[in-house]
């Protein structure tokens, strides 16, 4: 085997998920329930059995097939990249059973008047944070930015806080793909609304919609890392209705609902066992008659007039997602920090439990109910899952499309890669695929096949695509050697693509079609150099 592909497997290896029997995969159909305990005095429970709980699904007792509880610990060092190597494997560590927590600042949806307050307050939790916590920094404004991935150095978090601006809500005529584009085509057609209401209400369902989109892409991005992840929100929140109480025929302003969408948004973070944690950046209502806030900048006391249905109606989107992942949300109180650190507190112990639901699945919302057998202690979990039945190219179509165009890449399937310019100005690749998500069954004379489909995308320095994408779905038709070395090395294969004229970088996404499964992996071209060597599966 060249080198190239003995660094790959190396790599893989260095890499890998959990073993297959602790590995929940949707071809299983086992259904996979992150689970926090608290005693009455909010602590944390680190003594539980299965003979401790009770598991329900839709009432109905469930068998726990996995039980294995999960304690915050330090995690080894990262393994380095080799030269020309690229890895969706978000820092690259060992694996490791400590939860993960990543802090959303969302700009977006937070007036600038209330921003520095929550920032200040981020800046004072990050201070407190023990030296094995690793937390990521993410942003939302016109786009979804990655501050620093996962680490444990504070004061490189606390200098990029420092230097993060924010951004104001984008214009009414961005772009949003699917879903969304739709819903606001349809609350635009009322040619005798006021202009500047409907640009505001185009604004509002833009806003909406990009935050849902963001979070679902959070939660591609978290899904290849195993164990509980948090999502700590700092925002003054969405609604997910506009206008739905105004019932004159004489209005014009804009009506819709994302309930469906919000939804959607809930089953991704809950299938990449992500709970949600809403911090509400605007502080405390000192008197909600006079539909005020009150907060202290820098020691100062400033009062912020907010209408107060404004305010609930924003509550609606973080106790939704919050509610529906077994997060919590935490709003109307002056101590943004200590809600913080409450929220990362939350996952310093739980537990992962996993049951085989009964029945076909038939696209049905079914409700997961945990019972704690033992007094004074409360469980907070997931409220439930969609049974959907999926199938062959369920959605493949506009899931290729968030992938690719997610400023984040997705890692539930693991990719890494070599990549270099050819000679013949083209880009050479040699991927490998993680097999541990790719639906492999067992077929005529013996031998294994899998449906996976990859497409390319190169984008400009803007984000912009050039020239074509190239998409390809291949069959995999295994003889049983090769299908075990395939489960023990990966999936590697060799592809040649011509380089788009002003092309800055490749965006390559992998799904597996029977499951939906997916990944993707981003290669900037600055850092491409000599050929790779090549190999062939």
């Amino acid at each position: 085997m060249p080198r190239a592909a003995i660094a790959l497997v190396a790599l893989l290896v260095s890499a890998q998920q959990p073993p297959p029997e602790l590995t929940l995969r949707t071809s299983t159909r086992l259904v996979e329930v992150s689970l926090i305990v608290q005693d009455g005095k909010g602590r944390p429970v680190a003594d539980l059995t299965p003979q401790d709980l009770e598991l329900l699904e839709d009432g109905r007792p469930q068998k726990i097939l996995f039980f294995q509880k999960e304690e915050a610990q330090e995690r080894a060092a990262a393994v380095e990249l080799p030269p020309n190597t690229f890895s969706n494997r978000l820092g690259r560590h060992q694996a490791s059973n400590a939860a993960v927590t990543v802090i959303l600042l969302d700009s977006l949806n937070t007036p600038f008047t209330d921003r520095a307050y929550a920032k200040e307050q981020v800046r004072a939790f990050l201070k407190i944070v023990r030296p094995s916590d690793r937390i990521a920094l993410y942003s939302l404004g016109s786009k979804l930015r990655v501050l620093h991935e996962f680490t444990s150095d504070t004061e490189v978090l606390l200098s990029l806080l420092d230097l993060h601006r924010g951004e104001n809500s984008r214009s009414a005529n961005s772009n949003l793909p699917p879903p969304f584009s739709g819903i606001i085509d349809e609350l635009g057609r009322d040619p005798l609304q006021a202009p500047a209401e409907r640009e505001g209400d185009l604004q509002t369902a833009d806003r909406i919609g990009s935050t849902l989109q963001a979070l679902s892409a959070i939660a591609r991005r978290l899904a290849g890392m195993p164990g509980r992840k948090n999502l700590i929100w700092v925002t003054a929140g969405v609604p997910l209705q506009m206008n739905m109480t105004q019932r004159s025929r004489a209005s014009t302003r804009l009506r819709g609902s994302f309930g469906d969408e919000a939804a959607r948004t809930g089953r991704a973070l809950n299938d990449a066992n992500i709970a949600v944690y809403s911090v509400d950046a605007r502080g405390l209502f000192t008197n909600p008659a006079e539909e005020a806030t009150v907060k202290y900048t820098r020691g100062r006391p400033v009062t912020v007039s907010t209408p107060l249905r404004a305010m609930e109606s924003t509550w609606e989107g973080m106790s939704t997602l919050s509610d529906m992942t077994g997060g919590r949300v935490f709003k109307n109180r002056n101590d943004v920090d200590a809600a913080v650190a409450e929220a990362f507190e939350d996952a310093r112990v739980s537990y992962s439990l996993a049951y085989r639901p009964e029945g076909a699945l038939d696209g049905k919302w079914r409700r997961i109910q945990v019972r704690v057998l033992r007094e004074g202690l409360r469980a907070r979990h997931r409220m439930g899952y969609l049974a959907a039945a999926g199938g062959e190219d369920a959605g493949g179509e506009r899931m290729m499309d968030d992938l690719v165009w997610s400023p984040i890449d997705a890692t539930r399937i693991g990719i890494n890669a070599q990549a270099a310019r050819s000679a013949e100005n083209g880009i050479e690749l040699l991927l490998q695929v993680d097999p541990a998500w790719i639906d492999f069954q067992q077929a005529a004379e013996g031998r294994w096949s899998a449906l996976v489909e990859l497409l390319f995308v190169q984008r400009d320095a803007e984000g912009r695509q050039v020239g074509r994408p190239e998409s390809k779905r291949v069959e995999l038709t295994l003889k049983e050697e090769t299908y075990r070395r395939v489960k023990s090395e990966g999936w590697i294969t060799r592809w040649a693509l011509p380089e788009a004229k002003g092309a800055a970088a490749l965006k390559i996404a992998v799904r597996d079609i029977r499951t939906g499964a997916a990944g993707s992996l981003s290669i900037p071209f600055r850092k491409l150099a000599a050929a790779p060597a090549r190999y062939t599966q």
